[in-house]
Order: structure tokens, then C-alpha cells, then sequence
């Protein structure tokens, strides 16, 4: 997927889209073509990972998928293969490639543009924790696209993300509780986590907000809202890579490994 001004646009850099972990299933020869691909030989890689989709390996499915959505010297950047791949993959249970599959629905990359599908992809993912996919649903439920629109299930989503510690959804809550949307309005909670977003330095929409929120506060509030922060902990800690698939529209660096529109508005066409 080249980067679009599209919804959900990823920037071309290695490792943007969800390729999952080595795991226990993991065959001697998919090792040797990820160790190939990271060390500048996509094109021994691409030796390994095709016969080894071609048998069923769902990891190489998977990777191949993320290879023809990017296209690079020795093959063709081709999103119909790309999608045709993912849903090799996802079909097959892996929970990263369901949740690549939902993100070409969503931007109509290779596919027809389906936000039903895309709901469908992303809680197959979700339900098996992938917490992505989960911030992905929060925002469908939240906009009513391919979905019923429920906010209620969008803020218990948002919360939930937010304690694990995901910046996107600790900005999501904070703006909840400034406006007191889905939730009583606490100017506290509000600083709490927005505070704890603003800990990401791309988000400098949270540090705008917590200005905003200081000039409404008493210094008793400010200060029980910094004694919380200092306690917190998440439930449930996000990879670094999870991390770097920042929002990007509200400014600031992509992180090291890339970039990743989260948020979307769906298109009317």
C-alpha cells in the first residue's frame, strides 16, 4: 500500500503492516526468509515465501501479502495479490492478516471498499486480541461505518485500549472526559489522560489539550490529576511496533518504523 491520502494510508517502510511474530509454528524455512528480507535480500526471501504460501504456511501468506501490497525490486507492487494472500491467511486464523485484510476493505485497496467487511475482519482480529484491530472497531462503532453505530461499545473499547496504554485511545478518553461524551464530564480524568498521551511525543494535540484543560482547573485538580498519572500503570503494555503506527493528521515525527492514519472518515463514493 502506497501512502494515499486515503483512509487508514501506511507509509511504504519496512514492517509498517502487521507481518506477526515468530511463534512456535513457525517452519526453519520461513526463518530463513525473514532473516533474508531484513538483511536487504527481498529476493531470496521472496524464493522462500512462496512455496511455502503455496503449501498452506499461513506466515508466508501472510508475508507475502505484505509484500505485494509494498512491491519492491523483484516484484510488483499488486494489492489484489496482496488481498488475495491476507485472506489465505486470515482464513486460516491468524489474527495479523485479518487485521491487514480489514484495513484494504477499509481503504478499498485491492478490494472493493466494504466497511462491513472491514468491521468483520477487524473483530475476527479483536477477538483474538489484537489490539489494533480493536482500536480500528472502537472508531467503526463510533462512526456507524459498517457497523450500528454504538457509542457505548466505542467507549468501552476506547477504555480499554487506554489502560493497556494505547496513546490513540488515552487521547480519545481524554477529550471524552473534557466534553463529558459517553462519560461524565472530569476535567481530572481528562487531564489524566491526556497526560499520559502527551508521554508519546508525535501526540502534540495532547499537550495542546492539557494547556486547555490547565487553564480551567484549580491547582488542587492539576495536582490530584498528576498524583494519578504518577500511579498508573497499563493492563495489558502495547509492542513498540504497535506503538509506531501513530495518529499522524494531528502533527508531529512518524515514529522510526513508519507511520499509520488510524483514524478515518468514510468515504461517501
Amino acid at each position: 500500500m502506497k501512502l494515499k491520502s486515503g483512509i487508514l494510508s501506511a507509509a511504504t517502510v519496512a514492517f509498517t503492516l502487521t507481518i506477526g511474530a515468530a511463534g512456535p509454528a513457525m517452519t526453519a524455512g520461513f526463518g530463513d526468509g525473514l532473516s533474508a528480507y531484513r538483511n536487504g535480500n527481498p529476493a531470496a526471501a521472496w524464493r522462500v515465501f512462496m512455496p511455502l504460501a503455496e503449501q498452506g504456511d499461513v506466515q508466508a501468506q501472510n508475508m507475502l501479502g505484505w509484500m505485494y501490497s509494498l512491491g519492491n525490486d523483484g516484484w510488483p507492487e499488486d494489492n489484489q495479490q496482496a488481498a488475495n494472500w491476507f485472506q489465505k491467511a486470515a482464513a486460516q486464523g491468524s489474527s495479523s492478516a485479518q487485521y491487514n485484510l480489514g484495513r484494504m476493505y477499509a481503504d478499498g485497496e485491492g478490494v472493493r471498499r466494504n466497511y462491513r467487511q472491514a468491521a468483520r475482519w477487524f473483530t475476527e482480529a479483536a477477538g483474538q486480541g489484537n489490539q489494533r484491530a480493536q482500536l480500528q472497531l472502537a472508531k467503526l462503532y463510533e462512526l456507524g461505518a459498517g457497523v450500528p453505530k454504538d457509542p457505548r461499545e466505542a467507549m468501552s473499547l476506547w477504555v480499554s485500549l487506554a489502560e493497556s496504554g494505547w496513546p490513540a485511545a488515552q487521547f480519545e478518553v481524554a477529550k471524552m472526559y473534557r466534553k463529558g461524551e459517553r462519560v461524565g464530564k472530569d476535567l481530572v480524568q481528562s487531564y489524566k489522560w491526556a497526560s499520559l498521551a502527551a508521554k508519546n511525543p508525535q501526540y502534540l494535540a495532547a499537550k495542546v489539550l492539557l494547556e486547555i484543560l490547565a487553564g480551567k482547573m484549580t491547582a488542587g485538580q492539576v495536582a490530584e490529576a498528576r498524583r494519578q498519572v504518577s500511579q498508573w500503570q497499563p493492563k495489558r503494555k502495547p509492542s513498540q511496533r504497535a506503538l509506531n503506527e501513530i495518529v499522524y493528521q494531528f502533527g508531529g515525527e512518524p515514529g522510526s518504523d513508519g507511520e499509520v492514519r488510524l483514524f478515518f472518515t468514510p468515504s461517501t463514493r
